[in-house]
């Protein structure tokens, strides 16, 4: 391409009097000096991460590290590629998505999150959409503490269900057999605490709004 760009700098095009060659000066001459840094060609858009430690962009989710959840970020979208900034710094950088209502999620973005609440994996979409390698990161989280700290997993998954987070039978035995020789496991069946709280806080809820529009007859009455 620049050699025919050069080929043509001595042609005058029709209704020209100078050539190209003698045009392009006339512009290089009056154009602006380029600026210090580079352009950047993308789509800029200010966003605050969420407590899934998500950024929403374009109907799409992307994952940052635990510590800008909640904060402002600014995202950075190129043709291929989302880039995350936050304090002046890319804080995650991830293949863009052209899907709808999709989430690109970085496992090693959530590792922190796994070592303070394990229980999270079976609560929360986020930790259900991992992909194997993300799933296999796990056991990393597991045996940075073992026998350095105190480790709490709640869940609703039985042993045998494992598999179903855990990405495949293998993963999960590798992590109980990391778990289970020095834990104590409680078992409990009774009625969960939350279902039972939110009932009566429904039934609380009902009861002052029929209490509002029980009888209005009567107050139109008094009233008068």
């Amino acid at each position: 391409m620049r050699r025919c760009c050069l080929a043509e700098l001595d042609r005058t095009c029709a209704g020209q009097s100078q050539t190209i060659g003698q045009r392009f000066a006339l512009d290089k001459a009056a154009a602006l000096s380029l600026p210090p840094h580079a352009f950047a060609p993308c789509i800029r858009e200010p966003k605050r991460a969420d407590k899934y430690q998500t950024v929403a962009f374009d109907s799409n989710r992307y994952s940052v590290p635990r510590r800008w959840a909640f904060q402002a970020v600014t995202v950075k979208a190129d043709v291929d590629r989302i880039e995350i900034v936050a304090n002046h710094q890319a804080v995650a950088r991830q293949g863009r998505c052209y899907g709808r209502n999709q989430q690109v999620l970085e496992p090693v973005h959530y590792l922190v999150t796994l070592g303070r609440r394990p229980g999270a994996l079976d609560h929360s979409g986020v930790y259900l959409s991992f992909s194997r390698p993300g799933a296999e990161l796990l056991p990393q989280v597991f045996a940075d503490r073992y026998e350095r700290a105190s480790l709490l997993i709640t869940s609703n998954l039985v042993f045998g269900d494992g598999g179903q987070v855990f990405q495949g039978e293998r993963m999960t035995a590798a992590l109980l057999d990391r778990l289970t020789p020095r834990c104590h496991i409680f078992e409990m069946n009774g009625e969960s605490d939350r279902f039972r709280e939110s009932v009566k806080a429904g039934k609380k809820t009902k009861a002052a709004g029929e209490g509002k529009t029980a009888d209005p007859k009567a107050a139109s009455t008094q009233e008068v």
